[in-house]
């Protein structure tokens, strides 16, 4: 959704248009689980944050962001798109089921996905270590686990390249693909402009959508 070659203001509030649509969708489609989700549908979630710092709050999301544009990328699986999760994310919201790791089997359930990439980062000195899980969201058994990502807290886009890379070799001989070799010509966006822009999103679609206010400040961030 936000790589380095990000459109311009009219891409973006366009964007903001398609979320729009996607949640009065979501919210109008039937609910319950109907039947086993297709494991190839493929949910990624914001990585749950852990470090104690304020500047990563928004890395996770910015991990999100990443690994579901290099899945893409690589095209074995269907896979959520970011503007579909937070419509997701919202209607679960005004459900009253509370945010966290919790209402992933909701989330999950919300975007129709049979498989979910979750995690958690942490800070442990002056490393970061990103840890992640993949999980059948039908029987929320854990299909299986990434190798744990460690590296230094000043170099941020490095872990969340690397995460992408692994999710990928991780996932594919689960959904039983022959992806061979796979180099993702995708990198990560610059970790402030990806807070920008998630700002002005997050503000424009849990504010009121049709007040001036909302426009301006969501218009700020983008």
């Amino acid at each position: 959704m936000f790589g380095e070659a990000a459109g311009g203001p009219l891409a973006e509030c366009r964007g903001v248009v398609a979320v729009i649509a996607l949640i009065l969708a979501i919210a109008a489609s039937p609910r319950g689980r109907g039947g086993d989700f297709d494991p190839n549908r493929v949910l990624v979630v914001p990585f749950t944050d852990q470090s104690g710092l304020e500047e990563f709050q928004s890395l996770g999301s910015w991990a999100q962001d990443h690994v579901i544009q290099v899945l893409t990328e690589a095209g074995f699986a269907e896979v959520v798109d970011p503007q579909t999760t937070l419509a997701s994310s919202r209607n679960l919201e005004v459900a009253g089921i509370a945010a966290g790791p919790g209402n992933i089997q909701a989330l999950a359930d919300e975007a129709r996905a049979g498989t979910v990439v979750s995690g958690r980062y942490y800070a442990e000195g002056d490393a970061l270590h990103i840890q992640t899980r993949i999980t059948d969201a039908n029987d929320g058994r854990l299909m299986g686990t990434v190798d744990p990502i460690i590296g230094s807290i000043g170099a941020p886009s490095e872990l969340v390249a690397r995460l992408g890379q692994q999710v990928v070799a991780a996932l594919a001989p689960l959904l039983d693909q022959e992806l061979g070799s796979f180099e993702p010509t995708v990198r990560p966006a610059a970790y402030e402009a990806y807070e920008a822009y998630s700002e002005g999103l997050l503000a424009y679609v849990r504010a009121d959508w049709y007040g001036e206010d909302a426009m301006r400040d969501a218009a700020r961030h983008f």
